[in-house]
This record gives C-alpha cells, structure tokens and sequence, in this order.
C-alpha cells in the first residue's frame, strides 16, 4: 500500500497539502496569505505589503514620489559674491548676486517680497533679516536681485559676504500691489516600476508517483517554490534597481526605459527599484544626510547620539521606526549594548526578541529620539551585512499590477510531467525620501 500522507498531517509536517486540482485554473493569493506564507525568511516584504498593498493598478510604470523643488524647503540661496557690502537696516542693497551653492541660478522670478535669514557660512551667527525688493535678472550661474535689511546684527559694521547662507522664512507684499508672479517649475517626478516574477513547480509523472518520502514529494516542491518566490520579491524590494528612474514612464514610441527582452517578439522586461538603490544610487537626490556611514573602530557615544538625530530628523516623534538590517549590523549593536562603545562605558539599550504585530521578531532600541524596531533580514547578508534600512512605516508599500496567482498544469499539452507555478507582478513603494534613512557599519 502506498504511503500516502493525508493533508491533515502534511499541513503539520509542510504547512501545505498534497491536494491540488487537476484542470487549468488559477488559484489567487490574498494579500494576506502572501505576505504571511513565510514572514520571517521575508520580513520587509511582508512588511510593506501589510503596510500598504495598492491593488490594480492601471499601469505597470507608476509614479514613486514627486522631488520637492527648493522653494518647498526653508533653504533658498547662497551668497556669490567676492565682495562684501555693510547692512544697514531700511537701506536697500541693489544689484547683488545668489546662487543655488553649486554655480547655478535659482531662476527666482517670483520671490519678490520674501523675507530672509542671512546667516555665515558656518551657519554659527544670523547676521540679517532682510526681504528681496527686487529680481533685476537672472541666469545660469547666479541671479542678480535687490534686498533691505529690516534687522542687522549691527548696522554699517555686518556685512553680507561670500557664501552666506541665506534662508527663507516667510513672505511680505507691497501694499496696493498686484499678486506676484507664479512659480510654475513642475515638481520633478521619480518612477517606478511592477516586475513579473514566475517561478515554476515542475516533476515528471514518474516521479511524482514514486513513494520514496512520507511526505509527498510534490507538496514539498510546492512548499520550496513558494519560500523561493517570496526571497525573489524580498530581494526586488530591498535591492532591485529600475532602468530610467529618472525618465518618465515607458513610452513604446520612443527610446526604451525598461531592458529589451530576447524573445521573437521582443518584450520589456520591467524590474522594480528597491529600498537600497532608491536611497543610495539611483535617483540622483541630495540624500546626503539620508545614508549615514558608521566606522566601527572609532564609533563612540557621542556618534550615535548625532546619528540619532539625523535618523529622527523629520519624525514627529510618536511613530517608531523599522530597521531591516543584516547580521553584522545586528552585531555592531550587540557589542555596543554589552561592552559600551569600546571602553567609554555607555550601553545601548537593546531589547529582547519578541512577536511583532507583523509576524516576525523584533529587537526595541530606545533613544532619545524616538524608538527603533529592529529586524534582521536574511536577504541583508554577505555584502550588504553591515547595512541597515531605516523604514518610516506610514510611507512605504507595495504597487500590484496583477493578483499573486498559483498555476496550475501549465506544462505542454503532450509533456509527460506536472508543472505550476506562482506568479507575481509587483513593484516597491516608497514616498517622502526624507523620512527613510539608510545606515552602513564597516
């Protein structure tokens, strides 16, 4: 009598069941049962589809944030001149240049009546408050406006020099003027991308007769593809790089952003950008203070104090953030929690592994900040040991073009043998670049 396993016991043994139909049909996925069949070889991945799972979306190519032009920020403008010209508060500077810190122009045709901090170079000591009165040109390199002072550290003796940093902090208009005029620079958009990924359950019938384990050898290859197809997504989503970040979405008239595939017909083949990459390579964004880099060596208390505050820069302090990291991250803390950070005898306080309402295990690191949730993720070994991804989770997700699918019998009419497969089509989320942060130990 053959040893056949029924589904009640294999379900302990696999978590799966040796019963599938025989006909061509397709069996959905749920969201949840997707991102829970194997959460903790997958955390971000079950994670950010917890978080957020966007279903049917009408286009493969979808937009991943809007870059913020400067205006949106506080900062505006650098000093560009040689010289220097003494402030006097009501008397009217006339014909003076800015830039954007980098030899360009600021093109601000609009920012007429808008007032400004004037601070050094360092950004030690605020020197002015002034309000721009004039935009007499503009140009590539820099732009030439007039500004009053309205309030000076010390009248005829402060005087605007090169490379002071100049900072917006409100708007004042003429009375009995007319409206100013629109800023009309469009934002700049970042894109992304779904990518398919199949991975195939195939046997031969002769095989999938044979009685040679007591647990059927069919359910086991279902159960092996399917902790293979969620590390596929896991990878995408944490390290998957996008041709064309910073181009539109696919245009079938033009040149291709997407990897021209082999076959006869010649098809895109779309891939995903993920966490990594979107933060550290691709989208050509001032992240600077956004990736931090850790020298184990010499890290001190001090260090991770300023870190912290880089970290929580833009956080409201009442939402803790997820850290997806590698083991030797996870090590880093370890030491520092048990031995201080190399004799200075402080201690990080790193909590125990617990449940998380997500399905994995997280570690609670407490700053002065806001908390940490740290969970290490498998896929986050070898090269990318030491990073960390610092995850906001209010702005993070999942983008589906298609339902996760479970195929059945999709091998040849005439093929002797079995084959199904699992198919995705999904791409990584990820809004408001600033609240993530990415952390790299060597």
């Amino acid at each position: 009598m053959a040893n056949v396993v029924g589904s009640k016991a294999l379900s302990q043994i696999s978590g799966s069941t040796d019963i599938m139909f025989t006909d061509r049909r397709r069996f959905y996925l749920k969201e949840k049962m997707f991102s829970n069949l194997w959460e903790n070889a997958t955390p971000f991945l079950n994670f950010s589809s917890q978080i957020q799972t966007i279903s049917n979306s009408p286009d493969p190519d979808y937009k991943l944030f809007e870059y913020r032009p400067y205006w949106v920020d506080n900062f505006k403008a650098y000093q560009d001149e040689a010289g220097t010209d003494a402030m006097t508060a009501g008397t009217e500077i006339t014909s003076h240049n800015i830039d954007d810190g980098a030899g360009a122009g600021r093109t601000p045709v609009s920012v007429v009546g808008t007032v400004f901090e004037i601070w050094n170079s360092a950004e030690t000591q605020k020197k002015a408050v002034c309000v721009i009165t004039t935009v007499t040109s503009t140009g590539a390199t820099d732009d030439v406006v007039g500004f009053t002072p309205i309030w000076v550290l010390s009248d005829t003796a402060t005087a605007v020099a090169q490379n002071d940093v100049w900072y917006a902090i409100g708007n004042a208009q003429e009375e009995g003027s007319t409206s100013p005029e629109a800023y009309s620079q469009d934002m700049s958009v970042r894109w992304n991308s779904a990518q398919i990924f199949e991975t195939p359950v195939e046997m031969s019938d002769v095989a999938r007769k044979a009685d040679l384990r007591p647990v059927n050898e069919w359910s086991r290859l279902m159960v092996e593809a399917s902790k293979q197809h969620k590390i596929q997504g896991e990878r995408a989503i944490l390290l998957g790089a996008r041709r064309g970040v910073t181009s539109a979405a696919q245009d079938h008239t033009g040149v291709p952003n997407h990897v021209v595939g082999q076959s006869s017909a010649g098809e895109y083949i779309r891939t995903t950008a993920g966490f990594i990459p979107i933060m550290d390579e691709d989208y050509d964004l001032t992240t600077a203070d956004r990736i931090i880099n850790i020298t184990e060596a010499d890290y001190t208390w001090a260090d991770f104090v300023e870190h912290n505050k880089d970290i929580f820069y833009y956080q409201e302090n009442d939402v803790p953030l997820f850290v997806f990291h590698g083991p030797d991250f996870g090590a880093f803390l370890d030491k520092a929690a048990a031995n201080g950070f190399f004799g200075d005898g402080t201690r990080v306080n790193v909590g125990a592994n617990e449940e998380s309402e997500f399905g994995f295990k997280i570690r609670r690191l407490y700053t002065t900040e806001g908390e940490l949730r740290l969970v290490r993720t498998p896929v986050l070994r070898g090269r990318y040991s030491g990073y960390a991804c610092v995850v906001d989770p209010r702005y993070v997700g999942i983008v589906k073009y298609e339902q996760d699918m479970y195929k059945t019998n999709i091998q040849a009419n005439d093929a002797k043998k079995r084959k199904d497969e699992y198919f995705s089509d999904f791409g990584f989320y990820l809004n408001l670049i600033e609240k993530h942060c990415l952390l790299k130990v060597a």
